[in-house]
């Protein structure tokens, strides 16, 4: 059996090229890893993903998603052998090599427990229900142009979301502060990806990747709404970025107790805001200086 350990270097993880061993990659998430649920769903912010200047650079037309180019999880399945993911609103699409359930907007949460509290998502479509989307193509009678057993069972799963439990929060009418978002809506965010792991763990999933959130610090549409906010060196909010640090910390704890309850399964890290990080504060090295 491949193990995931091998395709990506342990808790913090880098892409190994010469890793071809999944038949299958399912994708849970909002608009970083989606590949056009959104524009898919109707929802009119999201639409906007069909249009230029969206994916002028790859494949040089709009493709649906939030970028000029590729996403996280296109380069991650360049790099193990699949085609690039198509998303499960798609229903002309071929899913034998995986689907991509993201949604933008998407929250971790479920959208009417994020009401009650005056917090109002983006979109309808919550990790719970991208979870019971798979459930259904996985439990349906149907076998053409869907996963094989095998495909279900040694494919990876890949799950990316929480940043906009944290972005509508701040938003929202009640202003929820970085400090309380900590305490009290990251562990909720922390569990309820626990909860969809185990669900899929039930049905046979067993090589799970964990992408942690960017640092929202250094998010311009944040940088705009807290214009007076403590800034670091680069100019990125401070407690946002902490708010993003105390995620990832989190998410990487989960792992490790998944890793000590189901031994028969391969939970791996990958650091987003680490990546993300290094860039930003090494921005010449890559050729340009940074604009925040």
């Amino acid at each position: 059996m491949c193990n995931l350990a091998s395709a990506l270097v342990e808790e913090h993880a880098a892409v190994n090229e010469s890793v071809l061993c999944y038949p299958a990659m399912f994708v849970f998430g909002d608009s970083l890893s989606d590949t056009g649920n959104g524009a898919l769903t109707g929802n009119l912010l999201f639409k906007r993903t069909t249009n230029r200047p969206y994916g002028e650079t790859v494949p040089g037309q709009p493709s649906g998603r939030f970028s000029d180019g590729l996403l996280l999880v296109d380069f991650l399945a360049r790099q193990i052998g699949l085609p690039l993911p198509k998303p499960y609103l798609d229903r002309s699409a071929d899913f034998r090599t995986g689907v991509n359930y993201a949604v933008s907007g998407s929250t971790a949460q479920d959208v009417e427990y994020l009401r009650s509290m005056l917090i109002t998502p983006l979109t309808k479509y919550s990790l719970d229900s991208q979870i019971n989307w798979h459930i259904s193509l996985r439990t349906s009678k149907s076998s053409q142009r869907t996963p094989s057993a095998n495909g279900y069972t040694n494919g990876i799963y890949v799950l990316e979301i929480g940043g906009n439990d944290y972005i509508a929060a701040l938003g929202s009418l009640k202003k929820y502060s970085p400090a309380y978002i900590t305490e009290e809506l990251i562990p909720l965010v922390i569990a309820k990806i626990q909860s969809s792991t185990e669900a899929l763990y039930t049905i046979g999933a067993r090589n799970f990747l964990y992408v942690g959130i960017t640092p929202l610090g250094c998010a311009s549409s944040l940088l705009a709404m807290f214009p007076s906010g403590v800034k670091d060196n680069n100019g990125c909010l401070q407690d946002l970025n902490l708010l993003s640090y105390n995620h990832g910390l989190s998410l990487l704890n989960l792992i490790r107790q998944l890793r000590s309850t189901y031994k028969d399964a391969n939970f791996v890290f990958f650091d987003y805001y680490g990546s993300y990080k290094h860039i930003i504060d090494n921005n010449l090295s890559f050729g340009k200086g940074l604009v925040l």
